[in-house]
């Protein structure tokens, strides 16, 4: 699993610290203000309250989708940051981002209801939308460095198809990213996953495999009958999440 953490250098520049967990390499490189907003960060720093008055509405824009604090607050400047290896990263990254998934765990616990009714709607009126609002929901209480939705779907036939009579065809999508969601059309990849894990959609929830060591979580759901696949990559995973991955699943059914 790759964790992603940069330093506002200045308001043009940003220093990214990219370090894989199973080989543990560390590589540095620098992007500027228009790559910042599409690179997948697992956390950002900046210095100074100066900095942070300057970048106000970057940071607020940001912020949801991953923890921006002042180095201070960690002890860190642009050197010593430049100078950390795996393990000081690591350790940077493991205590701010528990801090942060619990903040927004608790939100999510707290606004349960009301997330709740907006994803029944969706699914009734819009379900590519409701696919890309579950991924969101669940990338921020998971805090998911890799997260793929495979589900069931409808391919409609052309105009000149139907004038033949031709009906839709049960096909498979999956929604996935980094750090916003995209659909695409499924391949015989999603078919074979689906298939694969055929036996496990009995339960509105239920987690099938979690390696703690390379963060890999697979869980079956289904909403109304229709089988949900997920796969995700995540730093941990504790029982708070656990329940409300349940809670979604279960008040959707």
């Amino acid at each position: 699993m790759t964790i992603k953490v940069g330093f506002l250098k200045s308001e043009s520049q940003t220093l990214v610290k990219s370090f894989d967990r199973g080989s543990k390499e560390v590589n540095s490189y620098t992007i500027n203000s228009e790559e910042i907003k599409k690179e997948p960060l697992n956390l950002l720093f900046f210095q100074g309250e100066e900095t942070a008055q300057e970048l106000g509405q970057f940071i607020k824009d940001e912020h949801k989708f991953y923890p921006i604090l002042d180095s201070s607050s960690v002890g860190l400047n642009i050197d010593s940051f430049d100078s950390l290896g795996v393990e000081g990263l690591n350790n940077v990254f493991e205590k701010i981002n528990h801090r942060w998934l619990l903040s927004k765990n608790i939100q999510t616990v707290e606004s349960m209801f009301t997330t709740i009714t907006y994803l029944k709607d969706l699914w009734i009126n819009d379900r590519n939308a409701f696919f890309e609002e579950l991924w969101f929901a669940i990338r921020t209480n998971l805090g998911t460095t890799q997260l793929r939705i495979i589900f069931n779907d409808l391919k409609m036939p052309t105009a000149a198809a139907k004038e033949k009579g031709e009906k839709p065809v049960l096909c498979q999508s999956f929604v996935q990213g980094e750090k916003v969601p995209q659909i695409f059309e499924g391949t015989d990849a999603e078919e074979k996953l689906m298939k694969e894990y055929k036996n496990e959609f009995n339960e509105g929830f239920n987690i099938t495999e979690y390696n703690s060591d390379s963060g890999q979580l697979v869980f079956c759901a289904n909403i109304e009958k229709s089988p949900i696949l997920v796969m995700a990559e995540l730093s941990s995973l504790n029982q708070l999440q656990r329940s409300i991955l349940a809670g979604f699943f279960n008040g959707l059914q």
